[in-house]
Order: C-alpha cells, then structure tokens, then sequence
C-alpha cells in the first residue's frame, strides 16, 4: 500500500513538471497556397511539434514558403538569411518559440 502510494506522488510530480510541446503551423506553398502570405493562419495547418523543447520555423525563398517546426536551440525570436553569391539572398528563415507564432504575425 505504501509502494501503491509513493507510485501515485511520483507520477502525479511528473505529470506537473512535464511541459506541453508547442504547436507550429506545418505546411508548403508549394503544395498548399493557403502556406504562402498572405497567411489566415489556418487552424488545420497547426500542428503539435513532435520535438521537445521545439522552435517554430518560417522559411522564404525564390520556391515559396515553408512553416514547420525544428529542434534546433536558437534565441526565442531569431531571423537570419543565406547570402550565395554577389549579395543574392538563397533564403529568409525566421525561428520563433510560442504557439503558431509562425504564422501571419511574424
């Protein structure tokens, strides 16, 4: 009985201390044009990351804009770019940590 008890406490503990993953929109603009931007934040299209302690990830390039989440560590707003050549810009990508942060208000 004392074992049974002990058992409850330390899942009940787990249980607390575990954090709900964040949910990202996940898509591809050019699979879906609801993906591109302007963006109406689709609630079919927000997902929970299946990464712990996920980032939430937008990604514009000359093929479009991908949303979808990463593992990656990072600060919690994070924008940066991929320079290829004389000043050409490969890609946009900005990395957010909040619930469907990368949708259109990002």
């Amino acid at each position: 009985m004392r074992r049974l008890l002990l058992l409850a406490l330390f899942s009940a503990a787990v249980a607390v201390v575990t954090v709900d993953a964040i949910k990202c929109y996940v898509c591809n603009s050019a699979e879906d044009p609801r993906c591109g931007d302007p963006f109406s934040d689709p609630e079919d299209l927000l997902v929970t990351c299946p990464i712990e302690d996920g980032f939430c990830v937008k990604k514009s390039s000359k093929d479009g804009i991908q949303r979808s989440c990463t593992g990656s560590e990072g600060e919690s707003t994070l924008e940066g770019c991929v320079p290829q050549g004389a000043g050409q810009v490969v890609f946009v990508s900005t990395v957010c940590r909040s619930d469907g942060c990368n949708g259109s208000k990002i």
